[in-house]
């Protein structure tokens, strides 16, 4: 029994070791920064255009940290003072697939004839197969979205969706619009279903 409190012990050491390691002297901010671009890139394919001002990395166990980013693209456009990333080391292995969640602040959400509105909130953020998973999607202000979707980069396409909107009446107009571009309904005033079924 000493034995094994012994080597647990020494792994337990070599653990902390190593991430302390890890955080002192891998360049984190800019693998953030990197990741970043390869994210743009891909999501470029799909027509929607990301940039961000400043990268930065905080904590122990390193957060992403990305200033004033700026995304175009499905009819609209969005800003957000501070986006933070948390890669999820388990989650991907469990997965599959590299996976982060993302915490969005200070954000403003903008559609076509409409002025920008106040939303924040978090999401979980996968790549695999081909596609980039939207998933656990909780915004919160102006708007309010929950759900989750799936994007295809080479096919420039929501390819599949289940998420619920609920917006100012007033947004309705604006939504219509949108609703030409990607698989959005009307479900009474101010309620909206982003909703694709898987292949279709």
């Amino acid at each position: 029994m000493r034995r094994i409190r012994s080597v647990l012990a020494a792994l337990l050491i070599l653990s902390f070791g190593l991430i302390i390691g890890l955080r002192l002297f891998l360049p984190w901010e800019d693998l953030g920064e990197l990741a970043f671009l390869e994210a743009s890139r891909e999501l470029s394919r799909s027509g929607i255009f990301l940039q961000a001002s400043r990268f930065d990395d905080e904590g122990v166990v390193p957060v992403f940290v990305v200033d004033r980013v700026e995304m175009e693209g499905f009819g609209g456009g969005a800003t957000f003072e501070t986006v933070k990333v948390r890669p999820m080391p388990l989650r991907s292995i469990i997965l599959g697939k590299p996976t982060a969640s993302i915490e969005l602040i200070g954000g403003a959400v903008s559609l076509p004839g409409d002025r920008g509105r106040r939303i924040g909130g978090s999401l979980e953020v996968s790549y695999g197969q081909g596609r980039i998973t939207i998933a656990e999607i909780e915004m919160a202000g102006d708007i309010k979205a929950s759900g989750s979707l799936s994007i295809s980069p080479n096919k420039g396409r929501i390819v599949e969706a289940d998420v619920t909107l609920k917006t100012p009446a007033d947004l309705d107009g604006a939504l219509s619009m949108a609703s030409r571009f990607m698989p959005l309904s009307r479900n009474g005033e101010g309620d909206w279903i982003l909703k694709r079924k898987g292949g279709k």
